[in-house]
């Protein structure tokens, strides 16, 4: 784009708007970047799947332009009508979070006036392929001009999925690591009756703290066994689980899992807040026991930047926000026993604590903080083909 050119940029996101969870920081520091881009605020665009859940929570409400698209809609009247909008308002950059490889809005939009169409995933976007299979998915993508000119991939696990699964041209792939408010997630926070007075925590229990999705692929369910583990049958009642991010009856199944254990009173389901910065810190350990496909999960940065040495499953793109011995622990995805004896052996370490805990703070502050996401991702859209 040339720099001296007015135009707008559509920032797209996939949901419908207050989503939550993980894509809510995400919004703002995208808005952030569209605003850096075009230096006006007018020329700025939001579009959501849909907006039944109300006006975003993330986007100042002084911004004029929120508006619905689904690039999976098919409709060619209401093609017609972005197009149309594009037009007008003179808009040559499309950044999307999880922009899919294919849209029948593409090509139109392309003509309306895009230049360049910029996709962000939080996902991976394919398993692994081989042979035959992974020629077909090259070949596709070759054929295939008017998509995204970037995919912008969170890890090196996620960008595999890109190029060996989905196919997508080393060339048009960009890994930008997500990146946090290192301030707002600090140690500082720390508070030693804070787990109590919120919770009822005694304050003498080693807290492990989880948060995130409920769905099954998660591992809420490997953290679970690995209460009873430690609680039940291996004594140690001075443990708690603290676990984040059930809403309406996504616990009920975990509940009962724990019925009848000791467990049961070492387990806390303390639904979806937005005050984790405030409660990381009074933890002990962190962890993520994905089961399934994971990609580089904000939790996992949060967590060291409050100072919390963690345990991840090892899986592509999870392991990667964590470095093995040094700000954490990678574990067999599952594997609830293994667990138990790395949290037990990082107990009965202070100084390798004191280490692990250091080193996660350091690593994220150095390389994962927003302000780097910001300008990484701020240099990729607005760059020249």
């Amino acid at each position: 784009m040339n720099a001296k050119e007015t135009y707008g940029i559509m920032i797209l996101f996939h949901t419908p708007s207050n989503t939550g969870y993980a894509i809510g920081p995400q919004e703002s520091l995208f808005y952030e970047v569209g605003l850096e881009a075009t230096g006006d605020p007018d020329h700025v665009h939001v579009a959501y799947k849909d907006l039944t859940r109300g006006w975003p929570s993330t986007i100042p409400s002084t911004c004029k332009n929120v508006i619905e698209l689904d690039l999976t809609n098919t409709d060619n009247a209401r093609i017609e009508e972005i197009c149309t909008y594009i037009k007008k308002r003179n808009i040559k950059i499309l950044l999307g979070y999880d922009a899919p490889v294919k849209s029948p809005y593409y090509k139109k939009i392309r003509q309306a006036g895009i230049q360049r169409i910029v996709s962000h995933w939080g996902a991976p976007l394919s398993s692994i392929n081989k042979g035959v299979k992974l020629y077909i998915k090259k070949l596709e993508m070759a054929l295939y001009s008017s998509g995204p000119d970037t995919f912008i991939l969170q890890s090196r696990g996620m960008k595999d999925s890109a190029t060996k699964g989905r196919g997508i041209q080393e060339h048009r792939t960009k890994i930008i690591p997500t990146g946090i408010d290192t301030v707002k997630n600090s140690p500082s926070h720390a508070d030693d009756n804070r787990l109590f007075r919120m919770f009822g925590i005694p304050k003498d229990r080693k807290t492990i703290f989880f948060s995130g999705h409920f769905e099954e692929r998660k591992g809420v369910r490997v953290l679970v066994n690995a209460a009873v583990e430690l609680v039940d049958k291996r004594g140690h009642k001075d443990w708690h689980f603290l676990l984040f991010g059930n809403r309406r009856n996504e616990a009920d199944r975990f509940k009962e899992m724990l019925k009848g254990t000791e467990a049961q009173h070492h387990v806390t389901f303390g639904g979806y807040r937005d005050d984790l910065h405030l409660i990381r810190p009074c933890c002990f350990l962190g962890t993520v026991a994905t089961t399934g496909w994971d990609s580089f999960p904000r939790s996992t940065l949060e967590m060291q930047a409050s100072g919390l040495p963690i345990c991840v499953s090892d899986l592509p793109g999870l392991n990667e926000t964590v470095v093995h011995g040094n700000t954490g622990y990678h574990f067999p995805p599952g594997d609830h026993i293994k667990l138990v004896d790395i949290y037990l052996a990082i107990a009965a370490d202070q100084s390798l604590y004191q280490k692990l805990s250091n080193n996660a703070r350091r690593r994220i502050e150095l390389a994962f903080s927003r302000n780097r996401q910001k300008e990484d991702l701020l240099n990729e859209i607005t760059r020249k083909p």
